[in-house]
């Protein structure tokens, strides 16, 4: 290997350490960048466009490039269907912003977290309505941790400009949106909705605060949380799905 290509001074300048570990910077043409620090390495991610800076057939994304397919469909008066090497390059782009919002949402730029994790949802919509493939399921089972993902970053932008009644009806519609999701055969989905409809209610609660009196409610409701996480972990999912009704009639009062 060529002795330019050995990055071992790079990593030295730069070591790994946590709560050190992301760090942005402006290229010298002006674009702005997000470099991760791994233990063996280092990733670097575009902030605009796609994570890997790639324009397909010139398009910011794949995500752009069939939705232009599907609007020149629909002035022809047809039905687009998205075939399946564009279905597994949606799935590997929602991927790439997957990671991308990943490590945003660790570092708190939620209003980043929240355009990527719209860019998923947007990708998840066309496949649900435009792809007829019997895999359609990979992307989809992760749609209710997507939908937390983006409510709870708008609710941590609003939370932060003061707006406490706006977070918490954000974080309101999430939990119907999840629990309205259409259900797939599919273990990752049961847990991600459980996981989510949960998530959601806990910050729901932490936000709006416990009325006068309402201990012995709570200390029901942690009860019930952790027997939801040992239904999920050991993936009996009717047990599971149980547990998450007696919660909502807790909370419905």
């Amino acid at each position: 290997m060529a002795a330019h290509l050995d990055l071992t001074e790079f990593l030295r300048e730069w070591n790994h350490r946590e709560g050190k570990n992301v760090r942005f910077m402006t290229t010298m043409d002006g674009r702005e960048i997000m470099q991760v620090r791994l233990p063996l390495g280092v990733e670097q991610y575009e902030l605009d466009g796609r994570p890997d800076g790639y324009r397909p057939n010139g398009y910011e994304s794949w995500l752009d490039y069939v939705l232009e397919k599907v609007k020149d469909a629909k002035l022809q008066d047809d039905d687009y269907i998205v075939e399946p090497e564009e279905f597994l390059r949606l799935r590997e782009e929602s991927v790439l912003y997957y990671s991308r919002y990943l490590v945003l949402f660790q570092v708190a730029k939620y209003q980043r977290v929240i355009q990527d994790t719209r860019h998923n949802l947007e990708i998840a919509r066309l496949v649900s309505d435009c792809y007829h493939g019997g895999d359609k399921a990979d992307l989809l089972q992760y749609l209710p941790y997507i939908r937390r993902v983006n409510a709870v970053a708008r609710a941590m932008l609003l939370l932060s400009s003061g707006d406490k009644a706006a977070a918490g009806k954000e974080l309101e519609q999430a939990i119907k949106d999840v629990d309205g999701f259409q259900s797939y055969e599919s273990p990752v989905f049961e847990v991600e909705k459980l996981r989510s409809l949960n998530n959601l209610t806990q910050l729901l609660s932490q936000i709006t605060g416990e009325p006068e009196g309402a201990s012995a409610q709570s200390d029901e409701r942690q009860s019930l949380n952790d027997e939801l996480q040992q239904a999920i972990a050991s993936e009996n999912y009717e047990q599971a799905a149980r547990i998450r009704d007696r919660l909502k009639d807790i909370d419905a009062g």
